[in-house]
């Protein structure tokens, strides 16, 4: 990877795994009228990172 981010595949290996759950679960929508899927990524902590 380029030398701006060192750590990128194993960043990007840490969010698809943070993900891969929530995509695996959502559904179709069933009707019209159902809403589309949504999956909200909320990257703020709850506490400050070390």
């Amino acid at each position: 990877m380029g030398s701006d981010f060192p750590d990128q595949e194993a960043l990007s290996g840490r969010v698809y795994d943070a993900l891969a759950p929530a995509i695996d679960k959502a559904t179709t929508s069933r009707s019209t009228a159902d809403p589309a899927p949504e999956i909200l990524i909320d990257d703020t902590l709850a506490t400050k990172a070390p």
